[in-house]
């Protein structure tokens, strides 16, 4: 969704290549080649990318890292430095918000925040993080309710014994008879992966098992 939102041409070639974004990410800031990119730097590259998404702080991403807030600055620096479009929507969004008083998510859902005009520095600060990660977020949570309402429309009337029964963040759950999964699944990946186009393919990975602690890959 940020490379959708962002056009940011460092994440949009990252999802083309169809590349491990957040090894990506690490090997741009942190300089290293690729194959060398250990397990915590990606996890710290993950932890930057996702943070500055969510319109996490310097101090906030310090915290989550166990790093300085020096150190952190710097991360941010050199994020924003790699993938410049990413500062660019976070600066233009804040400007917007400040002028209509709203941001949209992609379907258009407004998200009114009036808190960016307050002479409170950190009601403020909130307020625009707010405003930043809204966009993002929410239309993540737009396109995970388009998918189960296609789905509910679409594929599950074909397999009456079949239930969607959660919705958490960018997953679903399903009963399914075992007699039903092998044909449920590939329609459930399929509607979920069309539910909204971006500029970068949706991918949806299906797993299969007795409850939801016993999960293995469908193969």
């Amino acid at each position: 969704m940020l490379a959708h939102i962002t056009d940011d041409p460092g994440l949009l070639a990252a999802f083309e290549r169809d590349d491990d974004v957040h090894a990506v990410t690490a090997s741009e800031m942190f300089n290293v080649p690729r194959d060398k990119v250990t397990p915590e730097l990606r996890r710290r590259a993950k932890t930057i990318v996702f943070g500055l998404a969510y319109g996490m702080s310097e101090f906030g991403l310090a915290a989550q890292l166990g790093i300085g807030k020096t150190e952190a600055r710097a991360y941010i620096e050199q994020y924003f430095a790699k993938f410049p479009k990413v500062l660019q929507y976070m600066l233009d969004i804040v400007e917007e918000v400040k002028r209509t008083g709203y941001v949209t998510t992609v379907m258009n859902r407004r998200r009114y925040i009036s808190e960016v005009h307050t002479r409170n520095r950190p009601i403020r600060e909130a307020a625009e993080r707010t405003a930043i990660n809204t966009p993002i977020q929410g239309s993540s949570a737009d396109i995970i309710k388009k998918a189960m309402v296609d789905l509910a429309r679409e594929v599950l009337p074909k397999f009456p014994k079949a239930m969607m029964t959660l919705q958490v963040h960018d997953e679903l759950l399903f009963d399914v008879p075992q007699s039903d999964v092998r044909a449920l699944a590939p329609e459930v990946k399929a509607v979920m992966e069309g539910a909204y186009r971006l500029k970068v393919r949706l991918r949806v990975d299906t797993k299969v098992g007795p409850n939801w602690s016993e999960m293995e890959p469908l193969q």
